[in-house]
């Protein structure tokens, strides 16, 4: 039976960049603030398709992470630091320095975490200076950190040992903070919360929803599909009041659910990998390798499911017809 769905279909698209793209990003308004492939940081305005600022070599190295908040805009990077500065007036104001790389933040109310090789490090943020340290729960990368947004003292915390950590910072101690503990047989890429729960992204893009409070797996399943047909890959995540996952294939991008089940279409015009998609107001904004950003917005769609073997059979029609059109030639 045919069900009814969204497509989002691009109503205006502009290059960024001719050669490179944003590593994270985060909206003000109509704007967007990227942290770039090149170590800068760059301010567009999406109405106006103009860039309103940029800071070349903003970092030395790699930029991991971009967050923003209350005007104050925080980044860590692999060159050892974390850089705030203050996006009114467009000055650096503070900056972490540390003996180890940075691969991820946090931020609550008044703290920031930030995540490197098997380690959280805390900063008291009106004080502007290092509080503590959590360095004994995992070994490796810390590859995402989230405080809850309505529980601020509840952190947690992935790394590509596999481990999928949730700390209660109320606490004294590192010992006494750690509320769960979750090992998983692949590297952690990510993770987040949905609500009273919260997830995790493997490296080989399998996702599993948790309830933290009894250790228990609601959902686990792999996010694209392996064989042959299929040129999937998984672009993100969102956890909003809804938990959805976006999907590529090189012709569309696919809007799924947590059970598994499509449930909107997005089209591109970009000829290379989508990086990011991300809402803002009523439109989607996908951001692609090749420095294209696309804007879409929704229009009513009837979408058929195929099988498998459907899909097959799509694609060996389509290559017989190639050929055909080759031999004309």
């Amino acid at each position: 039976m045919d069900q009814i769905k969204i497509k989002h279909s691009p109503v205006s698209q502009f290059q960024i960049s001719d050669k490179e793209f944003p590593l994270s990003l985060q909206f003000i308004n109509d704007t967007v603030l990227m942290a770039m492939t090149d170590f800068s940081l760059k301010w567009i305005d999406l109405n106006t398709q103009q860039v309103i600022w940029e800071q070349k070599n903003h970092h030395q190295k790699r930029i991991q992470q971009l967050i923003v908040e209350n005007n104050l805009a925080f980044t860590c990077s692999n060159d050892r630091t974390i850089k705030v500065f203050d996006s009114q007036s467009k000055q650096q104001v503070h900056q972490f320095k540390n003996e180890k790389e940075s691969y991820s933040i946090a931020k609550s109310k008044h703290i920031l975490a930030g995540g490197s090789e098997g380690r959280i490090d805390f900063y008291d943020l009106n004080a502007m200076k290092w509080r503590s340290r959590f360095d004994s729960s995992q070994n490796e990368e810390l590859s995402s950190l989230n405080f809850h947004s309505q529980v601020q003292t509840q952190l947690l915390s992935s790394s590509t040992d596999g481990l999928l950590v949730q700390y209660d910072l109320t606490q004294k101690n590192e010992e006494e903070s750690l509320q769960m503990m979750i090992r998983f047989d692949q590297p952690l890429n990510s993770c987040g919360y949905w609500n009273n729960l919260c997830f995790c992204v493997t490296t080989t893009n399998q996702i599993t929803i948790l309830d933290q409070q009894n250790d228990q797996k609601l959902h686990q399943f792999q996010a694209i599909k392996n064989d042959e047909f299929h040129e999937d890959y998984l672009i993100d995540v969102m956890a909003d009041n809804e938990f959805k996952y976006f999907v590529g294939n090189g012709k569309e991008i696919y809007q799924k659910n947590e059970k598994q089940q499509v449930v909107a279409l997005y089209e591109t015009n970009s000829t290379e990998q989508i990086r990011h998609i991300k809402q803002l107001k009523d439109c989607y904004l996908l951001f692609s390798e090749n420095g294209l950003l696309e804007i879409l917005k929704p229009q009513p769609y009837v979408y058929q499911p195929q099988s498998i073997e459907e899909e097959a059979l799509g694609l060996i029609e389509e290559e017989g017809d190639n050929k055909k059109q080759k031999k004309r030639i």
